[in-house]
C-alpha cells in the first residue's frame, strides 16, 4: 500500500503546476496574424485518463481496501 502524506500530494500538485506553466511557457500558443483574422497555429491540450481509487487510508476510514475491488491506486470501473 502506498502511503499518501498531504504534503507529499501537495508536493505532486505543485509540480504539476509548475510542469504546465513551463510548457505554456517555453511553446505558449502562436497566432499567425492575417490581413483580416486570427489563425489559430499550435494548441497544447492536456487531459487527465480517468478517476482512480484512493492511494491510501486514514485511521478508523469505514472504507478499508477491501472495499475497492481493483484495490487502491487503480482506475475505477466508470473510467475503464
Amino acid at each position: 500500500m502506498e502511503c499518501c502524506t498531504f504534503s507529499l500530494c501537495r508536493l505532486q500538485m505543485i509540480n504539476y503546476i509548475v510542469l504546465l506553466v513551463v510548457l505554456v511557457w517555453t511553446t505558449g500558443i502562436k497566432y499567425v496574424v492575417g490581413k483580416e483574422n486570427k489563425t489559430l497555429a499550435f494548441v497544447i491540450v492536456m487531459y487527465h485518463h480517468g478517476d482512480r481509487s484512493p492511494k491510501a487510508t486514514y485511521p478508523r476510514d469505514i472504507y478499508p481496501e477491501d472495499q475497492w475491488p481493483q484495490g487502491f491506486g487503480q482506475l475505477t470501473q466508470v473510467t475503464k
